[in-house]
């Protein structure tokens, strides 16, 4: 998890899960991390973009996990969103899954 991995302060981590419609239920995890900015949001999703620069990064990863996350939702129907933390820094994702 980013949040963790890229958080100089105490990391927090927030997960909701509810109706969001007769169609489909919300699952909302927020972080308050150092957050993506929203020139990127459409290049996290694409396999291996990484977000900073590879020649500072301390520290590594493939940049899939974005990625894997939306694949699965829409294969299953869902929908992945990201958005800036209501409170904040940090990131909010939302995956919004089917109830059929």
């Amino acid at each position: 998890m980013n949040a963790v991995r890229f958080n100089e302060k105490p990391p927090a981590v927030k997960v909701r899960l509810g109706p969001f419609s007769d169609h489909f239920y919300r699952l909302v995890v927020e972080d308050n991390g150092v957050g993506i900015p929203p020139e990127i949001r459409d290049d996290v999703l694409i396999p291996f973009y990484q977000g900073d620069n590879p020649i500072t990064r301390k520290v590594g990863g493939l940049g899939l996990g974005l990625t894997i996350a939306n694949s699965v939702m829409t294969l299953h129907n869902g929908k992945l969103k990201l958005d800036d933390a209501p409170c904040g820094p940090g990131t909010c994702v939302e995956l919004y899954f089917p109830t059929a």
